[in-house]
């Protein structure tokens, strides 16, 4: 098919993007019908890079400017996902797993959009990788660096398409991270060489009340070790310290690997209601079987209330008026009380290790943890990652059964359980942002 086709057949949508018929494209888009398309942003995260396209001169709206790297309408009677997938092969010659691809926003039908309904997705190619794309559909593919295509959005916004201008203003936050400068109860600095010559790393050393054995932490832009306030800075003290760090600079390492890429942040869906709205499909695990489910939630006038059957494609979530949010989380944390337990001790089964009591909770910071004891905590919000990205959760904190740190031979295990353990790390790292509610 070429670059455009007036012919080709699109469903026409109503508000909540039901289908209501079908029209050509050419009368679709004469008259501002509401209808569906796809946008794949696509990202090099080693190159703090992102992939766009020169749109062709031949296409029927914004030809010559930049885009997301592959995009398109849906066909009538194809799905969302179905048609990312067609895309990304038609116009760059590839293929993907589906679960290389994730979706990270959606948009709604606006003059500036080209009344589209548009769901937002998200992959990793590396920079090497040979595209053979579509020159009917493309006149040019080039990586551009994310500072660089902030500050060309900012100051020639005329260069690229407006639908696109404003989908990355919608799921991405382009400021840089502030670096900290200065720490509360700071006691001294560490300074330490970096690995594979990459110069040096000066680490605070932080007091904390309720600290109890040293622990590393990434803050706004800063490593630190944070140590029991009440300890006295002594030689041994820095000592105990300095071997500590240099024990996990593997993981320092993956850490300042991530905040080089945090300029390209994914903004937070807002609310969890928001969030439910753009994404009512969650995989949830029953009886060692992963299933789909759409959640609709439901006003309800006295009580809050969860109706969930393995044999029914919904999950039902009562919510009384102006207590949705709290209702939410209320439900959802039961909803997860009651499937990832199990979910938990068939991992730990299949992996060979113990574990204690299994509690749900409300994080703020943490998909989970474990103790020494073998009691594991889980942020219920793990119903709503996929099925791979939550078991890779579940096994990270396994792993520390056997071993309660993040040296080499914790991330050598994760490895061995998870072969796509930095993959995973990496999505978790985007997925954190979006669930910020």
């Amino acid at each position: 098919m070429g670059a455009q086709d007036p012919d080709e057949i699109f469903d026409v949508v109503d508000e909540r993007d039901r289908v209501v018929g079908r029209e050509r494209r050419c009368v679709v888009h004469e008259k501002h019908l509401r209808h569906r398309a796809v946008h794949l942003l696509v990202l090099n995260p080693s190159r703090d890079a992102i992939l766009l396209q020169k749109r062709s001169m031949a296409k029927d709206s914004c030809p010559g400017l930049l885009s997301s790297a592959c995009a398109g309408h849906v066909d009538a009677g194809e799905d969302y996902e179905s048609a990312v997938l067609r895309e990304l092969q038609e116009e760059l010659g590839l293929t993907l797993d589906p679960e290389e691809i994730f979706k990270i926003g959606r948009q709604e039908p606006s003059e500036t959009n080209g009344f589209e309904f548009v769901n937002i997705y998200l992959c990793y190619i590396p920079q090497g990788r040979h595209f053979a794309y579509n020159r009917e559909e493309i006149d040019a593919l080039c990586w551009m660096e994310v500072a660089d295509f902030f500050e060309a959005l900012d100051k020639s916004p005329e260069k690229f398409a407006p639908s696109f201008v404003s989908l990355v203003r919608k799921v991405f936050v382009g400021e840089p991270v502030p670096v900290r400068e200065d720490f509360e109860n700071q006691k001294c600095a560490l300074t330490i060489e970096r690995l594979g010559g990459n110069g040096v790393l000066t680490i605070p050393v932080v007091g904390s009340k309720k600290c109890r054995r040293l622990t590393l932490k990434y803050d706004k832009g800063r490593m630190l070790v944070l140590v029991n306030e009440r300890l006295k800075v002594t030689e041994d003290l820095l000592k105990k310290i300095e071997l500590f760090v240099i024990g996990n600079r593997p993981w320092i390492e993956r850490q300042l690997g991530k905040a080089r890429e945090r300029q390209f942040v994914l903004k937070s869906a807002g609310t969890l209601r928001d969030h439910l709205r753009d994404n009512p499909q969650i995989d949830l695990p029953l009886d060692a079987c992963e299933y789909k489910k759409s959640l609709e939630i439901v006003p309800v006038p006295l009580k809050a209330f969860y109706l969930l059957d393995k044999n029914d494609e919904k999950v039902i979530v009562g919510v009384r008026e102006n207590h949705e949010e709290e209702d939410l989380r209320a439900q959802l944390r039961l909803v997860a009380g009651r499937v990832l337990p199990e979910q938990v001790r068939l991992l730990a089964a299949r992996c060979g290790v113990s574990v204690g009591d299994i509690n749900i909770k409300d994080m703020s910071s943490q998909w989970g943890s474990c103790a020494r004891n073998g009691n594991i905590s889980l942020n219920y919000s793990l119903l709503l990652l996929p099925a791979k990205l939550r078991n890779h959760v579940i096994l990270h904190e396994l792993c520390h059964r056997l071993h309660m740190n993040h040296s080499g031979r914790f991330w050598e295990q994760l490895n061995r359980w998870d072969p796509k353990t930095a993959e995973h790390d990496r999505r978790l790292n985007h997925w954190g942002n979006l669930l910020k509610f």
